[in-house]
């Protein structure tokens, strides 16, 4: 099994120095959707410095990935971004602004060595909307298989 453990926090619940320089997932929701408007994979400053999204800065999810080794941390955002924008897919909440639908690739190449892949997801639920009550009391476990 390859597991990826991913605690999402409200963006308000975050320091920005925390995440500047950090590779995380992050989940951007519009005031009042019902739906977010992105989900993605990467450096989140990056993100807010092309200026598309900086308006839904208070208003959204971000989880670091904080291994070691930066390409692990790269990988497994990817494979968070995926498993999530597939979910979203099948309850109706499929991001406004995300054109693709996550990199496969990446799921298919460590399914050949691992059975499953194991996504842990603590504090927080991003597909569900930051001005609803959505902390976890315990883990939301979404399994990946071949």
């Amino acid at each position: 099994m390859y597991p990826i453990d991913a605690t999402f926090k409200k963006f308000n619940e975050v320091k920005l120095i925390d995440v500047m320089a950090e590779k995380g997932v992050y989940v951007f929701w519009g005031v009042g959707k019902k739906h977010p408007l992105y989900i993605g994979e990467g450096y989140l400053m990056e993100r807010l410095e092309e200026g598309t999204f900086r308006s839904s800065w208070t208003n959204g999810y971000v989880t670091v990935l904080n291994s070691p080794y930066p390409s692990k941390n790269k990988r497994d955002g990817e494979i968070v971004e995926y498993a999530f924008l597939t979910h979203s897919k099948e309850i109706g909440c499929f991001p406004t602004f995300n054109k693709m639908h996550g990199k496969r690739k990446v799921v298919k190449d460590i399914l050949k060595k691992h059975d499953k892949i194991r996504i842990n997801v603590r504090h927080r639920n991003p597909l569900k909307p930051p001005s609803s009550k959505n902390k976890l009391s315990g883990t939301i476990r979404i399994y990946i298989t071949p």
